[in-house]
């Protein structure tokens, strides 16, 4: 049985539904489908990870194997799980279809052009393919070529159709289209490390509290999408205007769902797919919304024991082995169990993702909201969460980032609305908690907080990352600098530097910058001195009045 189910999901390939020619409906259907809303959510309903025999294969394999070939083996089986899952939903709404349209071409273009007139129903994104050649096909060109799914009702469900189009050519169509029409709808993305929790809850906020924001929650393609992308069969401007079609795309088919703050929530699926998604997102979409909410380490992997998502459990991408070399890093991991070594990993790739973003601010332009889950929860007493409670007022300034009304007053009956399901997402997970409590031992917490130390941008497992917004109501997404010399010196003088690139290159200060950096040494200069530091007269003058400052 075993041997059977390993084969029928290692038949599938960089997320993709095989067949030999889509001119045909194929004959594969899906007998017992997950019943999951594809436009939507791509995880729930699969089997969990950390099954019986999963686990107890793993325990083998840690006995005989090498920490590495350990890792890689863990690897091996979780894509492929992944795979299979996305392989799953694509087959089932392939076999949905009553009939097969092939665009290409001025066909393809005129389509979308359509599309986008009004002419014809805006076609739903089912995700990505890699059409495999037959065996009689003698054609040097072997490689199998992306196609992108798409799904199209007219006149309900009975009269769907399913649309082929050759990946790339879509995408570049679509950019074009797309960046000639106006538009007044913003897109919000939001980006995970929590396990899912994180993009919950602000995900069932932004579609109940009534200010008028469309929710498009993890869509299944943006996962096809990603796995394709560490397959390396889509990258560089390929992937980039794919993205952005398909972004826009499936926004303008939730047009009609956006309200008052015309805004449209796209919440990434799960902290696996960070990593490939949110660079490419930050470059094509540099002046929309973006949010990364996060949890501690030890948190997140706790609740992916107890949820039904992939998306927390398997390390999609491999970027962490950049930060934190292997062979200091898979004896870590061999510690624990697949299920517990995968969570990690994938909270430790959201993360990294996150600090590389942040340390090349100025080349990204990477400045999101950046919410800590610890002050939503009103976790008070934890590290980095304060004394007080402050989960209302952080309520607060994620619906004024998110909904682009910082400097309007948010109506009472949205508060109100955002309130009462904050309070029950809060409720469901304080239950979820008592009933699985214990379910990480003081070894597996200690080996979690070795694998953050290991990480030299990390450290602490429940560290609060840089920028994260403080609950306040003149609320900043940049924190303040930090005066880490004393009074007699230069400000910040002798201390790190918080817009250091990763690679350490260093950006050259601007004209005004360095004229700035004069007139501040020649005030410092000119200041009398004395054998003790006057707090209230070194910084007695405003540094905002001078250049560049």
């Amino acid at each position: 049985l075993l041997k059977k189910r390993k084969s029928s999901s290692l038949t599938s390939r960089s997320s993709s539904y095989h067949h030999s020619t889509p001119n045909t409906i194929p004959s594969k259907r899906v007998k017992s489908a997950p019943s999951v809303n594809t436009k939507y959510s791509l995880y729930t309903g699969f089997p969990k990870m950390g099954s019986i025999v999963n686990d107890l294969l793993d325990f083998v394999y840690s006995k005989v194997l090498s920490d590495e070939s350990l890792r890689q083996k863990r690897r091996s089986v979780q894509l492929s799980t992944l795979e299979y899952s996305i392989d799953l939903i694509i087959a089932k709404e392939i076999s949905s279809g009553k009939e097969v349209k092939n665009l290409s071409g001025d066909e393809m273009n005129q389509f979308f052009k359509e599309v986008l007139d009004g002419k014809c129903p805006t076609p739903s994104i089912v995700g990505m393919i890699t059409t495999k050649k037959s065996s009689g096909d003698t054609d040097s060109d072997s490689d199998p070529s992306p196609q992108l799914v798409l799904k199209q009702e007219t006149d309900g469900e009975e009269t769907s159709s399913i649309i082929y189009a050759p990946l790339f050519e879509a995408g570049s169509a679509l950019t074009k289209l797309f960046e000639q029409q106006l538009t007044s709808t913003t897109l919000c993305f939001i980006a995970d490390a929590s396990s899912g929790l994180g993009t919950k809850m602000l995900g069932k906020i932004a579609s109940s509290c009534g200010a008028g924001m469309a929710l498009i929650q993890e869509p299944a393609w943006m996962t096809a999408l990603a796995n394709l992308a560490e397959q390396k069969e889509v990258s560089g401007q390929n992937l980039e205007q794919v993205m952005f079609g398909l972004c826009r795309l499936h926004a303008w088919q939730e047009r009609d769902q956006v309200g008052e703050s015309r805004t449209a929530v796209f919440t990434l699926p799960g902290q696996s797919c960070t990593a490939n998604l949110l660079p490419v997102l930050q470059k094509m979409f540099p002046c929309e919304r973006h949010v990364f909410v996060y949890d501690s380490c030890t948190d997140s992997v706790s609740r992916s024991l107890r949820n039904s998502e992939l998306s927390s459990s398997i390390p999609l991408s491999n970027n962490v082995d950049k930060t934190i070399t292997p062979k200091k890093l898979n004896p870590i991991l061999a510690q624990l169990t697949s299920s517990r070594a995968g969570a990690v990993e994938a909270w430790l790739s959201s993360v990294d993702t996150f600090l590389k973003l942040k340390h090349s601010e100025r080349k990204s332009g990477y400045i999101p909201f950046v919410c800590r889950l610890g002050f939503l929860m009103g976790q008070i007493g934890q590290l980095g969460n304060g004394q007080d409670d402050k989960s209302e007022l952080a309520l607060v300034n994620i619906l004024q980032y998110m909904t682009g009304s910082r400097s309007r007053q948010l109506k009472d009956s949205v508060i109100n609305a955002a309130k009462e399901t904050l309070d029950q997402v809060r409720i469901e997970e304080s239950e979820m908690l008592e009933k699985y409590k214990g379910d990480l031992s003081k070894g597996d917490s200690d080996v979690i907080e070795e694998c953050a130390f290991a990480h030299k941008g990390i450290l602490i497992q429940n560290k609060t990352l840089m920028d994260t917004v403080q609950p306040n109501k003149e609320w900043s997404l940049k924190a303040a600098k930090k005066m880490t010399s004393c009074a007699c010196c230069m400000p910040g003088e002798g201390g790190e530097s918080d817009d250091e690139e990763e690679d350490g290159n260093e950006v050259a200060p601007s004209k005004n910058d360095a004229k700035s950096q004069e007139v501040l040494k020649t005030t410092f200069n000119a200041m009398p001195s004395s054998s003790y530091v006057d707090g209230k007269v070194a910084f007695a003058f405003d540094p905002s009045k001078f250049t560049g400052m």
